[in-house]
């Protein structure tokens, strides 16, 4: 299902999520199973399925993260539960805030955060993709699981944190 389609939104890293919330409510009223007429030229089965679509499109096209993935995955970039293979610069950089979990604050993983984030900002900040390249996506892929890599460390700091 393609949600920009569905949401009729060009595709994009970047959605307007008041536009996003408008057309969610129209869409979740116009397919909500409960106003399912069988004079609306579609099937109960039909209405089911796009409701479920519409929600899932929200969730994905409302989530930063959820949307790259999503966004690389249409453009043939990256598989569902794919295994990347991130640079061992970085994963060297990983081991030593690993190593020292209890003395690593949030705002070290920040600034790696944003360092990573710079190359790719750009391509981040549009609401329309058209124009970006198979380098471009595979350098979003990168920061994709570069990201995701750091979601997973603050996670545990914050876990750290937590208990102390």
């Amino acid at each position: 299902m393609d949600y920009f389609a569905l949401y009729n939104l060009a595709p994009g890293f970047k959605v307007d999520i008041t536009i996003l919330k408008k057309k969610y409510y129209q869409l979740s009223k116009q397919y909500h199973p409960d106003h399912y007429t069988s004079d609306a030229g579609k099937t109960e089965e039909e209405c089911l399925a796009l409701s479920s679509a519409v929600n899932e499109g929200y969730a994905i096209l409302q989530d930063k993260y959820a949307l790259i993935a999503y966004i690389l995955q249409q453009k043939g970039i990256m598989t569902e539960g794919e295994k990347y293979k991130l640079p061992g610069d970085f994963l060297m950089e990983m081991m030593d805030f690993n190593e020292s979990l209890e003395n690593t604050g949030i705002e070290e993983i920040e600034a790696v955060s944003q360092k990573i984030k710079a190359p790719v900002a750009q391509y981040l900040d549009r609401e329309d993709i058209s124009g970006l390249t198979e380098k471009d996506f595979l350098q979003v892929k990168e920061y994709y699981f570069k990201e995701k890599y750091l979601r997973r460390l603050r996670e545990r700091i914050q876990g750290v944190t937590d208990f102390e």
